[in-house]
Formats: structure tokens, sequence, C-alpha cells
């Protein structure tokens, strides 16, 4: 889809005269936008609502297709798994109904032939899921058929958000805003990354459909979380006064955090409790319906992503990758470094937090941000586990809330690290988005190793 949209958008250059990269009014349309906007909201929607009624095995509710229960009009009793399987379908036509007015109002009104391109295209992708649901129903729920239908899916949810984020207001960037070239280096890892996604939506689609256990979904999981905190640096690294380029950056590592999570739900609640469920457990559906929303939502940033760091890179005349000189953050007195780890099995990490953000909060709101992070991850041990009479601190969580914060401010800085294993002792520098990716995955094993281990609880 990268490909096409690619060569579709260096083949309009030159007919758009340049005027693709200018974020002038020339192709903003507020109510065209919103439109758009609307049109992609209702797609994540279906989205969800495919994704309920996979996990609550709804899917043969309906047996026929293209009418339900022999109608074309009659809406049948809402009830069972009916509702799911039903609802999927008359929220599937009004969608379709939104892309047709959409793919009209573009090809009418936006010059730029790309666009007119994709939302034709985005006209032909739904017209194919719908056929694509209709042998799902027709052949009995064909793991490969069911994948394809939910790939394709989220597939027509990345071309509707290209729509809707290309025709807002100032979307694309203009050299001025864009100040390091991305290089064909960034945007090919960006590439890869979107396959990486698109493979590990398949892995998860064959899983929850039956065709494949769930170890190639889980073992992908790691490299989906490698490559994307890799290219997110590296687009940090060089962007960082981009908005355009690093808030979808940014956006990436939260989604994939909050991912990390509800994957570790969603296998719980699903492979190891859930196993010998008889029917649907309603934490099961909750994280699964939940893990398959926001895997949207991580794969439709990463292709903006992607398209707007290969469109800088063609404002740039250099090609290849600038490396920034790194700024070692360290500290200086004992009030200038937080321990950041555990010693479990003797490997402790101390991070040196830098000072900026102290005169950057001033000292009291510093403080009263440092106490808040350990409030909020305090309590969401308390819901997690509302039955523990276990006491725990909320130490982790403002740790985290320093290094978020850090993150957010100087996001192509390196902090210095000291790493201790056993008797080994050395200091390295980590880039500021690695180490929080790296800390949450440190927490998240430490919760699941001692999860069911009756000891005090740092949160």
């Amino acid at each position: 889809m990268l490909l096409a949209l690619r060569n579709l958008m260096t083949a309009s250059l030159s007919n758009d005269r340049g005027s693709t990269f200018r974020a002038g009014k020339r192709y903003y349309n507020r109510a065209r936008y919103l439109f758009a906007v609307f049109t992609g909201c209702a797609i994540f929607t279906l989205i969800l609502a495919g994704a309920l009624v996979t996990s609550n095995d709804a899917g043969l509710s309906v047996p026929d297709w293209p009418t339900s229960f022999g109608s074309l009009y009659r809406i049948p009793p809402m009830v069972g798994g009916v509702r799911f399987e039903h609802g999927h379908r008359m929220l599937a036509e009004f969608v379709g109904l939104l892309t047709i007015i959409l793919a009209l109002w573009t090809w009418r009104t936006d010059e730029r032939r790309w666009m007119r391109r994709l939302s034709i295209t985005a006209l032909a992708v739904v017209a194919m899921q719908g056929i694509l649901g209709g042998l799902t129903v027709l052949y009995f729920l064909p793991p490969a058929v069911s994948t394809a239908h939910a790939a394709l899916g989220q597939t027509f949810f990345c071309i509707t958000v290209i729509i809707a984020t290309f025709t807002g207001r100032g979307s694309v960037a203009t050299p001025e805003r864009v100040s390091q070239p991305a290089g064909r280096r960034i945007a090919r890892l960006a590439l890869i990354s979107v396959g990486v996604l698109y493979v590990q939506l398949l892995l998860g689609g064959l899983f929850r459909h039956g065709g494949m256990s769930w170890w190639p979904h889980v073992a992908n999981s790691i490299v989906v979380v490698a490559m994307l905190t890799w290219t997110t640096f590296l687009a940090l690294s060089n962007y960082k006064d981009a908005d355009q380029i690093r808030k979808p950056a940014l956006l990436i590592l939260i989604l994939l955090m909050l991912q990390v999570c509800l994957g570790s739900a969603a296998f719980y609640t699903r492979v190891l409790h859930g196993r010998e469920a008889l029917r649907p457990q309603l934490p099961m559906v909750i994280s699964t319906v939940a893990h398959v929303g926001l895997g949207a939502l991580l794969l439709a940033t990463t292709v903006i992503l992607t398209i707007r760091v290969w469109l800088a890179g063609l404002q740039s005349e250099k090609v290849g990758v600038k490396l920034l000189p790194n700024r070692e953050i360290t500290g200086g007195g004992s009030r200038e470094y937080i321990v950041a780890g555990h010693n479990r099995k003797r490997v402790t990490w101390v991070v040196y937090r830098s000072p900026e953000i102290e005169d950057a909060m001033n000292p009291l709101r510093f403080l009263a941000f440092y106490l808040a992070g350990g409030l909020v991850a305090m309590l969401a041990q308390v819901v997690a586990s509302p039955t523990s009479t276990v006491p725990n601190l909320g130490a982790s969580g403002a740790i985290a809330a320093v290094m978020g914060a850090f993150l957010v401010t100087y996001p192509r800085d390196r902090m210095r690290s000291l790493l201790l294993i056993f008797v080994f002792v050395r200091v390295i520098f980590i880039p500021a988005a690695l180490l929080i990716v790296v800390w949450f995955l440190i927490q998240l094993f430490n919760a699941g190793a001692v999860a069911n281990v009756q000891t005090g609880g740092v949160a």
C-alpha cells in the first residue's frame, strides 16, 4: 500500500508544481476534512465491532449472506450473537455509504492526482472488504479468508487516515519546518516497520481465527517493539523541531507501551486463564477488542510517520542520516540521580536524571509532578489488585513519570546510566526513547514474575 502511494505521489509532484508541499489553503476544505475524520472514526468503530464478533464467537450467528435470515432490509431480533454479527453488517453498510461520499467529494474538489486515486482505492477496498466478509460466512469462517478480511479492514482504516491527515490545514510539512534530512535510511526503516506490523496483524488474525498457534504472534511482537523503537528514535533524533514528525513518533511510543500491556492481558485472559472456558469471558473480550483497536491505531500512526518522513526526505538535497551530536545528561550531586530499577537477579539500573527537568518545572512543581506519578502508579496497582493486602509504593511510577517528561522535552538526548550486573560495572549512554521502552519492559517482566508471589509492591 505504501509503495503504491509513494509512486502515486511521485508521479503527481510534477503536475502539482510543488504545491503538494505547501500547507496552504489550496487543498484545505474544512467540511471535507471533518467528514474524512468522521469516516475514519466510523471505520475504527467498525474494526472494534468486528473484533467483538470474533471475540464472542458470533461469526455464524447470521448464517446467510448477503441477506440476514432471508431478508435484505428486515432487522432480525438483536439477541445473543445476532446483535454482534448483524450490528457489524449494519455498521459496514453505513461505512460503505460514507466512503462513496468521501470518494466523490475528493474527486470533485481535490486537484492532487494521488489524492484522487487514493480515494478511489478506498472505494475499491471497501467493496472488496464486503465480499471477503460475505465469504467468511458462506464458507463457515475459514481462517485464511477471515484473516484477510481483518487485515484488509485495517488497510482500509489506514487509507482513510491518510486522506483525513492530508486534507487538514497545514498537514504537509514545508521546507522551513523540516530542519534535518531524513535520508533514505529512516524512510526505508519506517517502511520496514509497517511491514513488520502487517506481519504481526496477520499472525494475530490467524491465531484469533484458529489457523495458527499463539507463539508466532508473541515471538514477532519482540521484533515489532525493536523495530518501532529504533524507527522512532531515529525520527526523533533527526526531526526534533518538526512537529509533524515528532508528534506521531512520540504517539507511537505511547501506543506501543499500551499495546504491550493489552497484549499481555489478552494472552493471560485468552490463553492462560480462558483456555478451558465454555464461553468467552468478559475480561477476555474487553482485552482482546482493545488490543485489536489499539493495533489499528498503532499501524495507522506508523503509516503516517512513514509518509511524512519520506516527504521530508524529498525536501532535502542530502542523502543519508545526519548524525546529530548527542548531549550527555549527567548528574553532579545526590539530588541529581534516581535509582531506577530493582535488584532482581542482581541487576541494577541507576539512571541519572537531568536537572533540566526540574529547572523547567521549578522545584515545587517538579516535586508535585514526581509525587503525582507515584500516586497514579499506586492507584493503578490498587485497581489491578483490589483485594491485595500487600503494601505498595509508587516509586517506579514516579521514576517513569520523570523519564517520560525527559523524553517529551529532550527526545534526541542520551541519558548517562550506570549498569551493575553482579560485579560488572559500566557507564553507558542510552537514548531517552530507548531507555523508557526498556524501563517499561523491565517493569512488565517484574510484574509478571511476581504476579503470584506475595511480596511488597513498588508500583
